[in-house]
């Protein structure tokens, strides 16, 4: 008797390799940052920053951007994981836990791809009724309830109820109680920028060799990824 295949999800191949390839780069970039400046701890600034290289090169040999190698190591959701979850094991160390907190993250490649690893691994077993789009914005709110609980509650920071409230309605809409308007998810994702970095600049200014980079929070950073996969219609 023939097994019934499962049915197909509604998200793309293409908008997972799109989002893992996002966060090849970042993960690159995060990379060269710990080479860059490992004023910390040096020895442990040098692994984190191999590991997140290591793992953005692999991702994009993977994805056969901008290498003409042909590679034998497959694009499977255990591989995205394995890469994503490793290297927010690596950057989640304590010297980054303060960051963390604020909202900011030196892991947003690796969840980025980990992210990308779970919708492959949906795909495969068509468990989700979702678009791309959608399920990315839905983990990026998540991460916005989180760390505006944990600012109200470790910080008595109580601006942060609008936050916690853009991110409810940012959810509602998801689930069609809102409007599905472009405009309007737009101006939930740019209140993710605004609102969340409120407590230090959202960029980084390295005194000692003049240079600036940006820091960037990972609520609006992961919303950001959901939104061009919206506007792309995946």
């Amino acid at each position: 008797m023939d097994e019934t295949p499962p049915e197909k999800s509604k998200i793309d191949v293409g908008a997972t390799k799109l989002v893992a390839f996002i966060g090849a780069i970042v993960m690159l970039l995060e990379g060269f940052l710990f080479l860059r400046f490992p004023y910390i701890n040096l020895v442990l600034y040098f692994i984190t920053g191999f590991a997140c290289v290591a793992g953005g090169i692999i991702l994009l040999l993977v994805l056969g951007v901008g290498f003409e190698v042909n590679t034998p190591i497959p694009y499977k959701w255990w591989l995205l994981l394995v890469i994503g979850g490793g290297v927010i094991l690596f950057t989640h160390h304590k010297y980054c836990r303060y960051w963390v907190c604020l909202g900011y993250s030196w892991y947003l490649g690796g969840l980025l791809v980990g992210i990308a690893g779970l919708m492959e691994l949906l795909i495969e077993g068509g468990k989700l009724d979702w678009k791309a789009s959608k399920f990315v914005m839905l983990i990026g709110a998540a991460i916005m309830i989180v760390l505006s609980i944990q600012r109200i509650l470790a910080m008595g920071n109580w601006v942060m109820l609008v936050s916690l409230s853009v991110a409810v309605a940012l959810i509602l809409q998801l689930f069609d109680v809102i409007p599905d308007e472009w405009w309007l998810t737009l101006i939930f994702v740019l209140a993710a920028f605004i609102i969340m970095p409120p407590l230090m600049p959202s960029v980084w200014v390295d005194w000692f060799s003049m240079t600036m980079f940006p820091v960037l929070p990972t609520c609006g950073s992961v919303l950001f990824v959901g939104f061009l996969l919206y506007i792309l219609d995946e």
